[in-house]
C-alpha cells in the first residue's frame, strides 16, 4: 500500500519572497516526495467547510478571515498578510488535515504536507496559524464517532496553545 499523502498547489501562498516564514517548503516537500518516488500521486483536499470549521473556531472569526476584515492587530498576531492566497491556503490546508484524518481511519496512517497550525484558538489565529487544522480534524473525527479519544502529539519547540485552548473542556 502506498502511504496516503495529502497535498495541494494552494499550500503555497503569495506572502512575498522576503517574508520570514518559509512558505516555499510546502512545494519543495511535494517535489521531493514525487522526485524520490516516495509517492506517485497526492490526495487533493477541498477547502474546509464552514460547518466543520465552526466546531473549532467562532463564526465571526471565520467570517472575518473569509471577508478579509480582521483588525490589523489580529492580522499582525497571525503574521501573514490577509490576502486571497493566504485565505485559500488556510481553508485548503485545513481541509487537507480533515482529509488526512479520514484517510488515516481508512488506511491506518496518512499525512498532510501542510498543517500543524497549533497556535490558532477558538477566537483567532496567531503564530502563522490562521485556522487550527489539528483541532478541526480531531473534532471532525470525534463528531462523527470515528474516534472516541484523540491524543495530539505536538513536537514543535513550543506548546500548541491553540489546541490547549480549544480542547480545555473536552475530556476526549
Amino acid at each position: 500500500m502506498e502511504l496516503p499523502i495529502v497535498n495541494h498547489k494552494d499550500y503555497f501562498a503569495k506572502i512575498g519572497d522576503d517574508h520570514k516564514f518559509p512558505i516555499k517548503k510546502f512545494g519543495e516537500l511535494a517535489n521531493y516526495l514525487l522526485n524520490n518516488n516516495i509517492v506517485k500521486n497526492f490526495h487533493k483536499p477541498y477547502p474546509c467547510s464552514d460547518k466543520t470549521l465552526k466546531r473549532a473556531h467562532s463564526e465571526s472569526y471565520i467570517k472575518n478571515i473569509k471577508n478579509k476584515t480582521l483588525e490589523d492587530n489580529i492580522v499582525k498576531k497571525i503574521g501573514f498578510p490577509l490576502v486571497d492566497s493566504v485565505v485559500q491556503r488556510s481553508l485548503v490546508a485545513t481541509g487537507g488535515t480533515v482529509l488526512a484524518s479520514k484517510l488515516a481511519i481508512k488506511y491506518g496512517i496518512a499525512c498532510n504536507t501542510a498543517g500543524g497550525s497549533h497556535h490558532a484558538n477558538f477566537e483567532g489565529g496567531a503564530g502563522y496559524c490562521v485556522f487550527n487544522d489539528v483541532a478541526v480534524g480531531a473534532q471532525y473525527l470525534l463528531d462523527r464517532g470515528l474516534a472516541g479519544r484523540i491524543l495530539i502529539v505536538d513536537l514543535d519547540v513550543h506548546q500548541g496553545n491553540g489546541n490547549a485552548d480549544i480542547f480545555k473542556d473536552n475530556k476526549n
